[in-house]
């Protein structure tokens, strides 16, 4: 559907930039808007409402872009800090997301605004992420707790082929709350693989497209993390797990969420062996992280690991063709959005991945590839897969949508 806003807006990558654009993609054709690449760090989005940004699991900032373009950042920047009223006291930051680096830029900033009357105070320190430029951008953190989107302004600055691009901060992503339903919920269990929200978050809009219509079903779900973030986003979630106390501690969480936001959809959790039996009357997109197998101690070897994986494809198999049969209920093209692991082999490259994808067309299966033509990062795999993992982890997710033949 058609998008009345015209308005371009950069959306910042996560430490996942495959998983960042593919979330985006996903939620594209339901809400009418367009992607393209804008440098190493970020895509320009096209007829994208802000207010969606709240949906969003693996984005982490939101800048609306000036539609002009500059032969240096610098020449940018004053463009953009031209609008800054010429009086009173200003606090600002500059992000980079180019070969240039954020503070000499912000500093030239700094001595631009005071010509023109303006009391300026930049925030410095900017730390980039895994893989990007140390003296780079600031936080989602630093520029909420800055008030650097209101009152004062982060301004981001984007090295393209046709030049330079500028664009001011208009949303971070919701980190509190994030850290919040990560450490604060009553019931947690670090050794049923603990996915974190912002993953969980994606592949809820990953499986359902952003339709708010369509049910989540979680048949791994633990203590429920991925059951939080669904019905966060409105969805009628169902939950199940073989093990009688992740069911009661999921319960436990979803109630405690319910206590916060009281107006939330339906949920419920049941026990259940998903290898061998799954719901056949709640038609459901499927989100899940599969089996993750044994956790290793610390001096496991590639073979310790090599028969983890092992067991883990024959595992992984049954819930295959357990969720081929589940999906016959639900609308043609409702997908299964599924996180294996993959294991890090010590002093090495390598990654032990599972063998079981490579027979999804059997199973039943298409891997649908998660980004659109033209678009590749680092962490999108040649399985079409994407990587998530942070720096020395060492059992990381690999994540596959699947939609049935």
């Amino acid at each position: 559907m058609a998008s009345p806003i015209t308005e371009t807006f950069a959306a910042i990558f996560g430490r996942n930039p495959a998983l960042s654009v593919a979330e985006l993609h996903a939620l594209s054709g339901k809400y009418g808007f367009s992607i393209k690449p804008l440098g190493k760090y970020a895509i320009e989005l096209t007829g994208f409402d802000p207010k969606l940004a709240a949906r969003l699991g693996a984005t982490t900032k939101l800048l609306k872009l000036r539609p002009d373009s500059f032969g240096d950042a610098r020449s940018a920047l004053e463009a953009a800090a031209s609008k800054v009223p010429a009086e009173g006291k200003f606090a600002f930051g500059v992000s980079s997301y180019s070969s240039d680096k954020a503070t000499p830029l912000a500093t030239h900033v700094k001595k631009f605004l005071k010509s023109r009357g303006v009391q300026p105070r930049f925030v410095g320190r900017p730390k980039g992420k895994s893989g990007r430029p140390e003296d780079g951008e600031l936080s989602a953190v630093q520029v909420q707790h800055n008030e650097l989107i209101s009152p004062g302004a982060d301004w981001g600055v984007f090295e393209t082929p046709d030049g330079y691009r500028v664009g001011r901060t208009v949303w971070v992503y919701d980190f509190e709350g994030f850290g919040a339903r990560d450490y604060d919920k009553p019931a947690a269990d670090a050794k049923r693989g603990m996915l974190p929200p912002q993953l969980a978050r994606t592949m809820v809009n990953l499986a359902t497209r952003g339709d708010p219509k369509l049910a989540v079903y979680d048949p791994f779900c633990g203590v429920g993390n991925l059951l939080l973030e669904s019905v966060l986003l409105g969805h009628r979630t169902f939950g199940s797990d073989i093990t009688p106390d992740a069911v009661d501690a999921a319960r436990r969480n979803l109630r405690w969420l319910a206590e916060q936001y009281p107006k939330l959809p339906e949920s419920e959790v049941t026990v259940r062996d998903a290898t061998t039996e799954l719901p056949a009357d709640q038609p459901a997109a499927l989100a899940t992280e599969g089996y993750l197998g044994t956790p290793l101690r610390g001096g496991a070897n590639e073979q310790d690991m090599e028969r983890e994986a092992k067991f883990a494809e024959t595992m992984t198999e049954k819930f295959l063709r357990r969720a081929a049969e589940f999906l016959r209920t639900a609308p043609k093209g409702v997908r299964l959005v599924l996180t294996l692991p993959a294991w890090r082999v010590p002093n090495s490259r390598k990654l032990i991945r599972l063998r079981t994808i490579d027979q999804a067309e059997r199973l039943g299966y298409a891997v649908i590839r998660p980004l659109p033509d033209g678009f590749s990062y680092p962490d999108l795999t040649n399985r079409d897969s994407i990587d998530v993992s942070r720096p020395k982890q060492r059992v990381i997710h690999e994540l596959f949508i699947l939609e049935r033949t």
